[in-house]
Formats: structure tokens, sequence, C-alpha cells
């Protein structure tokens, strides 16, 4: 089943540049949850420190939906989509494959009656 996927000339270039392209967005997301933790870190100070901004109120709302917006949740968001495409362009291939060596199998089985 996985042999169509992987060795068809056809889907060559997706299947392997797929699975290239999910691993690669693995690591970086290893990467990027490194990145967070570091952020966390700037985020729960921000918290932790808002009495400083009771006289600039403008100012510590800025820095506090400056440290929300992050490309994280964009990246992630992308990756996810990739992943769905990949795995149902997987899940069609092999129940095309099952579905032509079915038929063969019943036509060689009941002849040419189909």
């Amino acid at each position: 089943m996985l042999k169509s996927f992987f060795l068809e000339k056809k889907w060559r270039l997706w299947s392997w540049g797929g699975l290239f392209l999910l691993i690669v967005s693995l690591w970086f997301q290893v990467q990027m949850t490194v990145a967070i933790n570091t952020w966390y870190g700037k985020f729960y100070d921000l918290l932790q420190n808002a009495g400083d901004y009771v006289d600039k109120p403008n100012e510590g709302i800025e820095l506090f939906f400056s440290q929300l917006i992050s490309l994280d949740y964009i990246l992630n968001g992308l990756r996810e989509i990739f992943l769905l495409c990949y795995c149902i362009s997987l899940h069609f291939l092999s129940n095309l494959y099952w579905m032509v060596h079915s038929y063969l199998r019943i036509k060689m089985e009941r002849g040419n009656d189909l």
C-alpha cells in the first residue's frame, strides 16, 4: 500500500518531498517550542509588572498585544494544512491502489464477465 505512494514515479516528488517537508517542519516546531518557552518568560514578566504601567496604560497594552501576536500560530496553521493535504493524498492513493488491485483480482477470478 505505501509502496505505491512512495515508489510510483508520478507521486515520487509529492511523497518524498512531502515527507522531507514534514520532518523539517517537526524540527522547526521543536525550535519554536523552545522559543515559545522563552517567550512565556517575557510574557509572564510583563503580567507580573503590570503595575508599572498604571500611569501609561497605552504602553502596557501595546507591549501586551505585541507579545500575544506571534509567528508560531501562523506557521503551525500552515503546517497543519499541509499535513492534512499530505494525509488525504496518501489515503486517496492507497484506496486507489486497493481498488485497482481488487478489480484486477476479481476480473481474473471471474474472467472477462465484468
